[in-house]
């Protein structure tokens, strides 16, 4: 079952991980603490463009939040941010730019992940090839040591 459709972006909206920045492409179901972030038809942004910015303005957002009680964040105070937009009057160039930017930062993330997602496997190997080199090195003929 799902109630959201190519609607990428969410902000989560309750609870311990309020303000957090969410992409999920495709159908899926978007439970009720956490919004859908969609774009007014009269402007001219690409929702990956907005995803990477949202990220960038988490603090802002997280800043809108009340934590009194249960942590939350209000959509009125959400609604009030200013998104930056380059070359507002140019619409094809402002989308040039975007994608030019998303681009950058879609590789950044890619390089970013795949090192995270490795890191470990990494480490795993590499503690192996320590203890094999510290076995051999260390594992020399042991001197006959006279008693006595």
């Amino acid at each position: 079952m799902w109630n959201t459709d190519n609607d990428p972006i969410g902000i989560t909206t309750r609870g311990a991980g309020v303000g957090s920045i969410t992409w999920q492409e495709g159908k899926y179901f978007r439970g009720n603490l956490n919004y859908s972030v969609t774009i007014n038809s009269n402007h001219e942004i690409s929702k990956r463009y907005l995803y990477h910015l949202l990220l960038e303005m988490q603090s802002e957002i997280q800043a809108l939040c009340t934590f009194d009680g249960i942590p939350a964040l209000n959509a009125g105070n959400l609604k009030e941010m200013q998104i930056p937009i380059p070359c507002p009057n140019n619409p094809k160039k402002s989308l040039a730019i975007q994608a030019e930017i998303v681009r950058i930062l879609d590789k950044f993330d890619t390089l970013t992940t795949s090192i995270s997602e490795g890191l470990p496997r990494e480490i795993e190997l590499r503690q192996k090839q320590y203890e094999y080199y510290r076995d051999l090195l260390l594992s020399f003929p042991k001197p006959d040591i006279a008693h006595g």
